[in-house]
């Protein structure tokens, strides 16, 4: 995995970063970071992965104790996010006590990075289904895509997917058209 050397810099502080290994069976960050990327490679359904995670899990490993808490903090929000994002009731108050933080600390610290728990997981959700609606599955209904990544309602998805990709769930299936995320 790279990272721009710039951008480890200012997440540790550090001027130089040395290479490091850490145990998977022991470290919490790494482990996740091995299931980020994990999902990323291997999954049949082309999801993109939060890069910004995965970025922050290195600063965390590669940091050396240098790293702020918040973006800790946050590295780990997220992988317990991306873990249970299928989830139709993950909330704010699993993600802080599974980070062990309190919910208002949580948004503070998604707040840093310009989003929310609420905004971090419909992003996600909307990924996966897009991924899930335009990947190599046929037959698949749009309502079944909606239930599987964690919608309640099939009026929500529909209307929140549209204003994301410009196009319906429907139309998506049909054309995959190669849309930025």
């Amino acid at each position: 995995m790279k990272v721009p050397r710039t951008v480890l810099t200012e997440l540790t502080g550090a001027a130089e970063v040395t290479p490091v290994v850490v145990d998977t069976a022991t470290a919490a960050h790494a482990k996740a970071l091995v299931r980020l990327a994990g999902q990323a490679v291997a999954s049949p359904v082309p999801v993109p992965a939060d890069e910004q995670a995965a970025i922050e899990l290195v600063a965390v490993l590669a940091g050396d104790g240098r790293v702020r808490s918040s973006i800790a903090y946050r590295a780990a929000a997220r992988s317990f996010i991306a873990d249970h994002l299928t989830d139709p009731t993950l909330s704010a108050t699993d993600v802080a006590a599974a980070v062990g933080i309190s919910e208002r600390q949580l948004s503070r610290i998604l707040a840093e990075a310009g989003t929310s728990v609420p905004r971090h997981v419909l992003a996600r959700r909307l990924d996966l289904a897009y991924g899930m609606l335009t990947g190599t599955t046929t037959g698949v209904r749009a309502t079944d895509v909606a239930a599987r990544c964690g919608f309640t309602s099939t009026t929500y998805f529909s209307t929140v997917f549209k204003r994301r990709f410009g196009v319906t769930a429907r139309d998506a299936m049909r054309w995959q058209p190669a849309l930025t995320m």
